[in-house]
């Protein structure tokens, strides 16, 4: 016999030699006594057979029932696929089906070694899945190329889907698993359990509420214990007057429930007649926070529970200006020790107030603000204070497994360099995430942190849900109703099936995009500029600077006048900048 040879059995070349253990051969399944021929690549093949089995023709049948031992098969139109049956339990290869390692019956071609396991071979083409009952899947022998486009993953365990391997799919609602994942994936492992666990340390997201379930919950746990003494109705807290960090004013606790109802409903129906398309510019009747940029009172507040009204309906105002707080956000230590998201944890972090035109970029959500914020006393490390508020550990309804918080530091390792977040699709390199443990999604925490609703427009009475696929039972594309740009249907947005609306969560500029954390609204006199207080606003209609004749287009921020009776405008940058000296902030 020679001493290299081919074998149609095994893709690899053969080597004649002694070995002085007692190898299985991976034919006959009897014991090899010291010379045989053993594959060539032994450090990842262990394939072994007898110098007699190699010259035997008659394993190329089954030895019962005489079964064909070629194939011709779809995945594989090219070529005939050849039975190598019960190739023994050292012999190991990696399936060109599955992605597998593992021993077993296998098809293998002779001409190009295509080698797939024989249990993958005889899958149906069409499957009943436990978890998508409203079509079957269908077998694909590689990923489709609209799932490549939009870097699909798995359905059921969230993993990568590799090109080259089969899957099964429904291209009618873009579902796609695994074949292992749709073969052994029982129902309760990969559900989406909406009743969130009763643990105290894990918060439910999308959180409704940014004061009740973030910003208080993190108050209480550094030691606020005047928003304790708030639900207990405490008359010395309520008649008292307070001074705040750096505010020039005292500021007094109010109720409010005290406004007036009819000054509020008539300005919702002066909102009504207002035609303009804001894309969620905040209802002129909200009295918004200073410290962590959400609204105060809703006129829908009124109407629910009175524990959660308790809560919710009383904030700190100044009389002499326009400034409000939360209770809760009131009483946010002006000092933290360290924060988990902050790489030293040996610095400190002071409370601050943006200067008055200008915002603060956050480096945990990478957004800007003008509210309150944390900022190194040693570094360049800023956060605000709802990111500060962040919980280590939530439940995302979009996921069926726990969600722990990451800092940039451990999404700068080259493992995340190719992670994309899961609600985004974009990359999440360097920015601060939440992360499965059991599986690979990660989460922007500004994507976790996407309020559950919006509404489109000031008119709107349904608001916009927060959709985490929306692709099933809807073949067709998606695209965006304001940017007019293609959607990926597995990526998170603003949808109504209905009547068919879709938008990015970033074209809501000032309730889920750039704009989220800005206060608009704040009232202004310019001095030497204009005769009317102006309004610190999010252009929502092209107009021309009347200070520097630039046009501006929607998005610009900048001052438009706070009077009815003129329509004057000027632009932040540069014309605000320039002249900041001459505000002054009136009630």
């Amino acid at each position: 016999m020679p001493r290299e040879i081919k074998h149609s059995l095994h893709p690899h070349t053969l080597i004649q030699k002694e070995v002085w253990n007692i190898p299985t051969c991976a034919i006959c399944e009897e014991d090899i006594v010291r010379i045989g021929y053993y594959c060539s690549i032994s450090d990842s093949c262990n394939f072994q057979i007898h110098v007699g089995c190699a010259q035997s023709a008659a394993v190329m049948q089954r030895s019962a029932g005489g079964e064909r031992s070629r194939m011709n098969h779809p995945s594989h139109p090219q070529h005939e696929l050849t039975l190598l049956w019960r190739p023994g339990r050292s012999c190991l290869f990696r399936c060109d089906a599955c992605n597998t390692v593992k021993k077993g019956s296998s098809y293998i071609c002779i001409v190009c070694q295509y080698w797939i396991h024989e249990s993958c071979a005889a899958l149906p083409a069409t499957l009943q899945y436990h978890h998508h009952r409203d079509h079957p899947l269908s077998l694909a022998y590689q990923l489709p190329l609209e799932y490549i486009k939009y870097n699909f993953k798995c359905d059921a365990c969230f993993k990568d889907l590799l090109p080259i391997y089969w899957v099964y799919h429904c291209a009618l609602c873009r579902y796609v698993v695994h074949i292992n994942c749709a073969i052994k994936t029982s129902p309760a492992a990969t559900s989406i359990d909406t009743n969130v666990a009763v643990d105290k340390d894990v918060v439910a997201f999308p959180i409704n509420n940014e004061v009740e379930e973030l910003i208080g919950p993190f108050v209480m746990k550094v030691g606020g214990a005047n928003v304790k003494a708030i639900h207990q109705d405490n008359p010395e807290i309520v008649n008292s007057k307070y001074k705040f960090h750096n505010h020039d004013h005292e500021l007094r606790l109010v109720l409010s429930s005290s406004l007036d109802d009819q000054e509020i409903e008539e300005e919702e129906e002066d909102s009504d007649d207002d035609d303009d398309d804001d894309l969620n510019y905040r209802k002129k009747s909200e009295i918004i926070c200073d410290g962590c940029t959400t609204p105060i009172f809703e006129k829908k507040q009124r109407s629910s529970s009175s524990s959660s009204k308790k809560y919710c309906n009383y904030y700190m105002s100044c009389s002499e200006c326009k400034y409000f707080l939360h209770w809760a956000c009131f009483n946010i230590p002006p000092e933290l020790p360290s924060h988990p998201l902050l790489h030293h944890l040996d610095h400190s972090l002071i409370l601050e107030t943006p200067p008055k035109l200008d915002l603060t970029y956050c480096s945990v959500c990478n957004v800007y603000t003008n509210g309150l914020f944390y900022q190194c006393t040693e570094c360049e490390f800023k956060v605000d204070i709802k990111c500060a508020s962040l919980p280590g550990t939530i439940k995302h309804v979009a996921h069926p497994h726990h969600l722990k918080l990451i800092s940039r530091e451990t999404t700068r390792e080259s493992s995340y360099i190719k992670r994309l977040c899961g609600a985004c699709g974009r990359n999440t390199y360097a920015d601060a995430c939440y992360r499965c443990d059991i599986c690979q999604l990660i989460l922007h925490s500004s994507c976790a942190l996407l309020p559950a609703a919006v509404t489109q427009r000031r008119w709107d009475r349904q608001p916009l849900p927060l959709t985490f696929d929306a692709s099933a039972n809807h073949p067709s594309g998606f695209y965006c109703d304001v940017c007019e740009g293609e959607m990926n249907p597995k990526t998170w947005m603003y949808h109504c099936r209905n009547s068919d609306i879709s938008i990015h969560p970033r074209c809501f500029p000032t309730a889920s995009g750039e704009y989220r954390n800005i206060k608009f609204g704040q009232r202004y006199v310019v001095t030497g500029v204009h005769d009317h207080p102006v309004a610190y606003q999010l252009l929502t209609v092209k107009l021309h600077c009347d200070v520097c004749g630039y046009r501006k287009d929607y998005g610009c921020r900048g001052f438009q006048c706070d009077s009815d009776k003129c329509d004057f405008f000027m632009c932040l940058n540069p014309c605000g900048k320039n002249r900041e000296a001459d505000f002054k902030v009136v009630g």
